[in-house]
């Protein structure tokens, strides 16, 4: 049995059983640039509040794309230096495309709405036309709501390194479950046991093993929600292992 496989049995047994124990934070990790996401976001809000006034300066219209472009380059970038991965990133040269593979595996954003992302920006980079005002606005949107959720992203895992439960199966004989983030190793540690006198269990998964690492990364995320503002019925859909957990993981 795999990793994620293993992992993903545990927490469809028990998931329910799961309280909020305790957890730790660290350091957010936000880079040093000298512009982020929202400047890029207001220099095309600014142009975008004046549409009318541009809705004939074909230059202006490529400028607003290019800064709404540039938020979610900007905004990607920076989330992955939060979690360590920017270098790793850079040194693969991976392409935009892959960075949302990503963040779909992760489960951050939706598929559909990245897809509309994606499209919209191939529509709007790559043919050689004029944008259409619509267009623009429809992807001003989708770029304020993908700046907005990564931003949340960012500031919940800054403080959710590492999340604790108890698993209440048996009265007076917790079990614990611990799921750690390291933002150096770049790999994620889980680590239970269903009763307090048993041996404790754990599984790691590395970034070399690129399915696990992006499904332990979705789990941890899921499970920081539970430590939040969710509970276990509001999760445990998406813990379950898709095709997609397999296809995010091949690049």
């Amino acid at each position: 049995m795999t990793k994620s496989k293993t992992l993903e049995k545990l927490l469809l047994d028990h998931l329910e059983d799961f309280e909020p124990s305790g957890g730790g934070g660290g350091d957010h990790n936000l880079p040093d640039f000298e512009l982020y996401a929202i400047d890029y976001l207001e220099f095309a809000e600014k142009r975008l509040n004046n549409i009318e006034k541009y809705k004939d300066d074909i230059d202006e219209l490529i400028n607003c794309v290019a800064h709404l472009k540039r938020a979610v380059d900007c905004q990607l970038d920076t989330f992955f230096h939060s979690v360590g991965l920017y270098k790793t990133i850079q040194d693969r040269n991976l392409k935009f495309e892959k960075k949302l593979d990503f963040l779909n595996g992760i489960g951050v954003f939706s598929s559909r709405s990245l897809n509309r992302l994606n499209t919209l920006r191939n529509k709007m980079e790559h043919h050689y036309e004029i944008p259409k005002i619509s267009d623009i606005e429809l992807y001003y949107d989708l770029v304020s709501a993908f700046i907005a959720v990564i931003q949340g992203l960012i500031f919940l895992l800054g403080f959710h390194r590492e999340v604790d439960f108890s698993i209440n199966i048996e009265d007076n004989n917790f079990g614990d479950f611990q799921s750690e983030y390291d933002d150096k190793k770049l790999e994620i540690r889980i680590k239970w046991n269903l009763k307090k006198s048993d041996k404790k269990n754990e599984l790691v998964a590395k970034l070399d093993e690129l399915d696990d690492f992006i499904y332990f990364f979705k789990v941890h995320i899921l499970l920081v929600q539970l430590d939040t503002f969710a509970n276990w019925k509001h999760i445990y859909d998406k813990i379950k292992l898709t095709k997609n957990d397999k296809k995010n993981g091949s690049h």
